[in-house]
């Protein structure tokens, strides 16, 4: 009987928290702009779209019970990550917005060409540019984290299509950055791309487009 119960509280629990994540997106979406320079907020906004779509990917269902569909809420990350400082740093803000962005990837179906571009441009230009203090380790470590959550990010991005033509689309926004001026971006996106390439060649996805021809 207590096993049932404790059941019974984790659903009313989860759906609490789902209630509450559907209101943080609403309120978000409905303020706009007047929300993004209001960093907890913004937070708040895409660990909720990740939730979300955590729920979603969990409960199988062909029809994910999202407040917006899938390319309005990639429009709205976009425009949060369109107003982080041109001269990137160290930020929590870039990482969730790009958790926001391989969490939203899992579900179907693909995001727009154009907003699926702007997501590129901004996160490749937000972590590749990014400004580190080399004798800190807290600033190092939030590096670390930008580059692995971009990884993981185009890494999605590209599972929703596996075929050549949507790699090679990647890689033509990562090869702005293979032909920067500034060595440490140059060094930065070649690390990028190998390891997308990486990802290309080992996935089963490429094996079976591979195989169709």
């Amino acid at each position: 009987m207590g096993s049932c119960s404790n059941m019974t509280i984790a659903k009313e629990e989860d759906i609490s928290l789902a209630d509450e994540s559907f209101d943080i997106i609403l309120e978000q979406i409905k303020h706009g702009e007047k929300r993004f320079q209001e960093k907890i907020l913004n937070i708040s906004f895409l660990s909720s779209i990740s939730a979300l779509c955590r729920d979603a990917e969990e409960s199988s269902l062909e029809e994910p019970h999202l407040p917006y569909s899938k390319a309005t809420l990639a429009e709205h990350v976009v425009m949060l990550m369109a107003n982080l400082p041109e001269r990137s740093v160290p930020n929590t803000t870039l990482i969730c917005a790009m958790f926001a962005i391989q969490n939203l990837s899992k579900l179907k179906p693909p995001l727009p060409t154009d907003v699926e571009s702007s997501i590129l441009r901004f996160a490749l230009q937000g972590v590749l540019s990014m400004d580190i203090e080399e004798a800190n380790a807290h600033s190092q470590a939030l590096y670390k984290t930008s580059s692995d959550t971009l990884q993981a990010m185009l890494k999605g991005l590209l599972e929703e299509e596996p075929t050549t033509g949507h790699l090679l689309f990647i890689l033509e926004h990562i090869n702005f950055w293979i032909k920067s001026r500034d060595p440490k971006e140059r060094a930065r996106a070649q690390k990028v791309s190998t390891a997308l390439l990486q990802h290309a060649v080992l996935s089963s996805h490429f094996d079976d487009l591979m195989t169709s021809h």
